[in-house]
């Protein structure tokens, strides 16, 4: 949904009555990415390393921020183009984080995954 909404604006862009739209969905998303890690860190046994932690809260905290100061924002507003490029942007770097952390690589152990074999 939210790269949803960030296509969506990108392409009202030329409609200078167009504005950012509160969404749930896309203001929810930094807490259900929260929620969702978690839940992997309990289900690994995964301890994340608290400078991966400090940057994904500011950049949580970066996200809402700006979302919240773009909403009702026109395309000739700068703030306009900068949240539509972080709607595409904060899936992507938090599903690359939910990635990692599976993996182990943000791990304080050296291999977070269950050994099965």
């Amino acid at each position: 949904m939210t790269i949803y909404n960030a296509v969506k604006n990108f392409v009202y862009a030329s409609n200078p009555s167009h504005s950012v739209e509160l969404d749930l969905f896309t203001y929810l998303l930094p807490f259900v990415s929260f929620i969702m890690d978690a839940s992997i860190k309990r289900a690994y046994c995964v301890q994340a390393k608290n400078a991966y932690i400090i940057f994904k809260i500011l950049f949580i905290f970066y996200y809402l921020a700006l979302y919240v100061c773009a909403l009702q924002a026109t395309p000739d507003v700068p703030f306009y183009w900068v949240v539509c490029a972080n709607l595409l942007l904060f899936p992507a770097l938090m599903s690359v984080y939910t990635w990692a952390l599976m993996k182990g690589k943000l791990s304080k152990m050296p291999s977070a995954m269950p050994n099965n074999g």
